[in-house]
């Protein structure tokens, strides 16, 4: 943020608030989110043993949904996969890529051209249907 803040607009405040959130409970994990709803440590670990997850894998599921989100976000488009990758704390184009497609089965361009191709098709159902004379 700070060697690009053009980049950043006053609209990204919530979603920055978000990313920096995510990263802190992600390095400072359990002990963070366990203090903030009153429970040890251990009990967290309870929890998350009946998801069949850990807190971290939470986390980063969290943030890859994000960026799912992001890259068929019309108003992003115009921003690199990884710029929206980095946005939710995966710098590391290569690890991003691979944490995308284990999670979702593609890639993150795959799913941003798919994406705004449905977004296309919806697009153009809603325009049909919004032309038609009213009865």
């Amino acid at each position: 943020m700070t060697g690009h803040p053009e980049q950043y607009h006053a609209a990204d405040a919530s979603r920055l608030g978000a990313v920096g959130l995510d990263l802190a409970t992600t390095m400072l994990g359990r002990h963070l989110v366990a203090d903030a709803h009153h429970i040890s440590v251990r009990s967290l670990h309870r929890l998350f043993e009946a998801e069949d997850t850990t807190v971290a894998s939470y986390i980063r599921d969290l943030r890859l949904a994000r960026c799912r989100r992001d890259l068929t976000d019309p108003a992003l488009r115009s921003l690199p996969a990884q710029a929206v990758a980095a946005r939710w704390g995966f710098p590391d184009k290569a690890h991003f890529s691979r944490a995308f497609r284990a999670a979702y089965g593609i890639t993150p361009q795959e799913h941003r051209d798919g994406g705004s191709d449905l977004a296309r098709i919806l697009n153009r159902k809603a325009s049909t249907v919004n032309s038609l004379p009213a009865d």
